[in-house]
């Protein structure tokens, strides 16, 4: 099998080579189109939108061949050992079936006693509120069917995981002992989450002493020597099979409590849609067979175009927790190291892999729709990705997208155009008969008034603006650069700079902190000048400060040697003056002066008493 992965996925890289800087527009035509939809009496599936050619597809349907998909189908649904890290079954596709083989007979037993609790629900038990207990494909399967029914029932049903048992509490606000059960779901039943919050709703019980707990408590396992070491009645056990992965328990009776509001004619129908599904993909095609070309396809996008993101969009308040779901069974089926052979898989770094996943929920359901429609090609909201702008002379002001030939007399002063043609501007914007173009090429964008260009950005006149050069990013005004950015976090200035700020001064950032000595000597050794600036744009201008030099010879900390391209372009460095620095030799000389003075103060007090005496 490894020589046959390398060989798929060599291949797929040359494939991909090929068409990967080629545009979507230049792989559809009509033909095309039409012929890259599925349709089925369950679903259509359409990837006439996806960057692929008719060879490459041609190689992709040879894939299931060379893998023997058929035969890897054929165990799964007749539930042989198709786990060989463990050496048992995958079952679910056994609990879908209405022809239930022998072997796994308690999958009928259980579907019978499902069907026993829903109809005893509606007579003699009565409870308002159930909880369940649950993580992972436990929880989040009966959660997303609960939801999507939207049934307004007598009974609230609350779904919790959390560890942290502020969710449980949160829920039990709301429940009284006396209406509510609790399903414990968890197929080892020993997981620690499920645990902790069943003994804490243990002790919430026991606050009614009145109250048999275990007759409240129901639990959905494999472990049934667990759940009878918790006490649990076996009339409330349910049990699932331990080849039954947590992701796919959504066809058992973990799903129990999703169907307490409904009956057990809907769970029928839920297990009857994903045997239909079955059907299809045992029987049809592969050309013809929707799971596997979503599979194929996801293959493609990944190892041959390199495209490693997947989206997965919903636009349905019932489905809002359809994202979640997909995650986990999607990761913990893909997120694998160990391949069919039991090996650690070699390819997991850099073979034949599988996509990152990004979830969009309901709540993006505007801004999706807009994503969906130039991404699949469908005009949505003026959003079209492929054809004329306005075919039929309809007036479209908007967005759009795909290589566009704008018929005359269409009138559309306002859109945004993606060309793609090579040479051609790949942007073209026009706002009420004014067109501007931005060339990717080059990286330019021209409007009537100015230009802007990458790396540099010109506003209303070509002397005014901002650019990068090797100095760092300058800020233009009146044709001289006042301003300058610089790597580090410099900023020079050839102009005043009015600002409001602090500066980082906190005693916990600073070590062997002392009083500056003899400040006031050091200041009496300063010189403060007037001069005229003879460089830049103050060239000319008088000025007060002091020279750098002097101040250097005294106080060397408050002076650094920098380049100063605003003054001198040369490359030169230009001795600087830190002044807030001075501040602090300005506070200290201030207090030995004040000492002088106190001192002198009391110095001629004195005389004067000894001279009045």
């Amino acid at each position: 099998m490894s020589e046959i992965r390398k060989q798929i996925h060599n291949k797929l890289s040359l494939l991909g080579k090929d068409i990967m800087n080629t545009h979507i527009s230049e792989l559809q035509n009509q033909k095309a189109l039409e012929k890259r939809v599925i349709r089925t009496d369950l679903l259509d599936f359409d990837y006439s939108k996806q960057r692929i050619n008719d060879k490459a597809i041609d190689y992709l349907l040879d894939i299931p061949n060379l893998i023997n998909l058929k035969d890897l189908l054929d165990v799964l649904f007749r539930g042989d050992a198709h786990n060989p890290s463990e050496d048992r079954a995958v079952s679910h596709t056994i609990y879908r079936d209405k022809t239930l083989n022998e072997k796994f007979e308690i999958i009928f037993t259980e579907r019978e006693r499902i069907k026993s609790f829903l109809e005893q629900n509606s007579s003699s038990l009565n409870f308002k509120n159930l909880i369940c207990l649950s993580i992972g494909g436990s929880r989040l399967g009966p959660e997303l069917l609960n939801e999507f029914q939207a049934l307004d029932g007598p009974v609230n049903i609350y779904f919790c995981s959390s560890y942290d048992l502020l969710e449980l509490k949160d829920i039990l606000r709301n429940c009284n002992q006396s209406e509510t059960l609790i399903f414990a779901s968890s197929k080892s039943f020993e997981t620690s989450e499920i645990l902790k919050n069943l003994d804490y709703v243990k002790l919430w019980y026991g606050e009614k002493p009145d109250i048999d707990f275990y007759e409240y408590l129901y639990a959905i396992s494999a472990n049934v020597s667990s759940m009878n070491a918790y006490g649990i009645k076996k009339c409330n056990q349910f049990q699932v099979l331990d080849s039954l992965g947590g992701r796919f328990s959504i066809w058992s009776s973990i799903s129990l409590p999703a169907f307490i509001n409904s009956n057990f004619d809907s769970y029928l129908e839920l297990l009857e849609g994903a045997r239909l599904a079955d059907i299809h993909t045992k029987e049809a095609s592969w050309e013809s067979n929707i799971p596997v070309m979503m599979a194929l396809l996801s293959v493609w996008n990944t190892n041959s175009l390199n495209i490693n993101n997947h989206g997965i969009f919903t636009y349905n308040f019932r489905l809002r927790s359809l994202t979640k779901y997909i995650s986990q069974l999607s990761m913990e089926s893909n997120g694998k190291s160990i391949n069919f052979e039991s090996k650690d898989d070699e390819f997991a770094g850099g073979g034949t892999k599988t996509s990152r996943i990004y979830y969009g929920g309901y709540e993006y359901a505007v801004s999706c729709s807009y994503a969906a429609g130039f991404v699949s090609g469908y005009r949505a909201k003026g959003f079209v990705a492929d054809g004329l702008v306005n075919p039929n002379g309809e007036n479209y002001p908007g967005f759009f997208l795909g290589e566009r030939n704008i018929p005359d007399g269409t009138n559309t002063d306002n859109y945004i155009w993606y060309h793609g043609r090579p040479g051609a501007a790949a942007f073209q914007i026009k706002v009420g008969g004014s067109i501007g173009t931005l060339d990717i090429k080059d990286g330019r964008i021209t409007v009537p008034n100015g230009s802007l260009t990458i790396p540099s950005i010109q506003f209303a006149s070509a002397d005014d603006g901002f650019f990068h050069d090797s100095n760092g990013i300058n800020v233009v005004v009146n044709n001289y650069t006042d301003f300058l950015f610089k790597d580090g976090g410099e900023f020079h200035a050839d102009a005043d700079v009015i600002a409001f700020s602090t500066t980082i001064s906190d005693e916990r950032l600073k070590d062997e902190v002392k009083t500056i000595e003899f400040a006031l000597d050091k200041i009496n050794n300063l010189r403060g000048v007037e001069y005229v600036w003879n460089k830049g744009g103050r060239k000319g201008q008088k000025d007060l400060g002091v020279i750098a030099q002097e101040v250097e010879k005294v106080i060397p900390e408050v002076v650094r040697d920098k380049e100063m391209p605003l003054m001198d372009d040369s490359g030169e460095t230009y001795k600087t003056v830190d002044y807030e620095k001075l501040t602090a030799l300005l506070i200290e000389g201030v207090k030995e002066q004040q000492k002088q003075i106190d001192e002198l103060k009391e110095e001629i007090k004195e005389l004067k008493d000894g001279s009045a005496s």
